[in-house]
């Protein structure tokens, strides 16, 4: 019979990334920071649309808070840049 436990220095890379890691976001949670319905999220013409990739645990759709992040920021409205009322000479 093989031998099926394994060693501390095993298990510990995988201990390393696990406490580097962020954790992934529950279909829920993800729906809640994004402002908008599930079952928005859960349409996946809708995700390859926006670009949000999920990753699917069992039957469960998760979220990387990196991809998260990643798509709020491509998302981030560009202002231009005004020039200032008060930094120029009234002369």
């Amino acid at each position: 019979m093989p031998n099926t436990t394994t060693s501390y220095r095993e298990r510990r890379p995988v201990q390393r990334c696990l406490q580097t890691q962020r954790p992934l976001c529950s279909l829920k949670a993800t729906a809640k920071w994004l402002g908008c319905r599930e079952g928005t999220l859960r349409d996946n013409r809708f995700r390859a649309r926006i670009g949000l990739p999920a990753i699917r645990v069992g039957n469960r759709l998760m979220f990387s808070p990196d991809d998260i992040d990643e798509y709020v920021e491509r998302r981030r409205e560009q202002l231009p840049i005004m020039p200032s009322e008060h930094g120029h000479d009234a002369t």
